[in-house]
């Protein structure tokens, strides 16, 4: 049963919020009452930190310690008491100077904004562009990085480019690879993406029917499970994951820097957490990835085109305890400036 608080606790409430995340360090009652904020006894407000621990807002850390807020806590903090800076004209400034330079390159302005992210809000930052199967493919290419990996580029008329990694079962001869690459071309070019699936399969069929063709059936088999969007995903500040004082000596740590390396679950996990809307925050046991349960997600999208669908989904991830008005208001302000490199409105 939902606990209603009261105006006085959910002051508390949001002293120990913005208290702990200003120092690292648990709020105890007297540092509630040293804001000024509060005109009550001590014993008032120590009543009121008793009930919001029973409700499950905050929690003690250790005996004799102050209250340090739980992902409840943090919930009803930026549901209904955090206050988003007004927008701020240096921003838009900034993203216009720094951006300038790429017009026309999407993937250069999206890695640069990554970067103007994080160096704004001090933690990391992703970009996540995603276009509908409606995209045309323009450009194949089929090429080995190493001795049993290779990578098909393919470029699309929104100026997306998807890199697949493909793990031969069996190593192709140049000569093979060669021919591969071909059939793909032919194959895929002018085609949609949602074409481009039937495709393959149709290609795979033929391929199977002829006698030597074993490794490049394999091959086509494993590209028919491509993805049905395109998306691309620019991420910086694993460092800043690592040394956050939460993370640093987490157990799961580890796993967290591996999601965070795997760009497209990556991806995904942040268009789950946006599930199409403007603005979304996910908190601690909330996010959809468990390496993620000691992290917060917040993450704005923006529309770039309308036909085909084209959106970009700025995301800020850092420990649970992130200034979140001012990153709400920084992941604003970023995508209220970026449309316009990005070929938007």
């Amino acid at each position: 049963m939902a606990v209603q608080l009261s105006a006085r606790s959910e002051q508390v409430l949001k002293i120990v919020v913005e208290g702990y995340v200003s120092s690292a360090q648990p709020v105890g009652s007297g540092r509630v009452l040293a804001t000024g904020a509060l005109h009550c006894s001590p014993a008032t407000v120590r009543n009121d930190m008793v009930r919001l621990m029973e409700a499950g807002y905050i929690e003690q850390p250790h005996t004799s310690a102050g209250r340090i807020p739980t992902d409840k806590g943090y919930r009803h903090y930026v549901d209904h008491l955090m206050c988003v800076p007004a927008r701020s004209p240096r921003v838009r400034e900034s993203i216009d100077r720094r951006l300038a330079r790429f017009e026309g390159w999407t993937e250069a302005i999206c890695q640069e904004a990554c970067r103007m992210l994080l160096k704004a809000v001090g933690q990391a930052a992703i970009v996540v562009t995603s276009v509908a199967s409606e995209a045309v493919i323009r450009h194949v290419h089929l090429q080995r990085v190493a001795p049993r990996t290779l990578v098909l580029m393919v470029a699309f008329s929104t100026g997306h480019v998807l890199h697949h990694s493909l793990d031969e079962a069996t190593p192709l001869s140049a000569q093979e690879v060669a021919r591969c690459g071909r059939l793909l071309r032919g194959a895929l070019a002018g085609r949609t993406l949602a074409e481009a699936r039937q495709a393959l399969a149709d290609l795979r069929a033929q391929m199977s029917a002829l006698e030597g063709r074993a490794p490049l059936f394999g091959l086509l088999a494993s590209l028919v499970e491509a993805p049905q969007n395109v998306q691309q995903v620019f991420f910086e500040g694993a460092a800043l994951i690592a040394e956050a004082p939460e993370l640093r000596h987490s157990a799961g740590l580890p796993d967290l820097l591996s999601l965070l390396d795997r760009g497209d679950r990556l991806g995904h996990t942040v268009l789950a957490v946006s599930a199409g809307r403007d603005f979304a925050v996910s908190i601690g046991k909330e996010n959809p990835a468990s390496e993620m349960r000691q992290c917060s997600l917040m993450l704005r999208t923006l529309t770039i085109r309308e036909d085909p669908p084209t959106r970009a989904t700025l995301a800020v991830l850092g420990p649970t305890r992130m200034d979140y008005p001012r990153i709400a208001g920084t992941l604003r302000d970023f995508a209220a400036g970026l449309p316009r490199w990005l070929g938007g409105r």
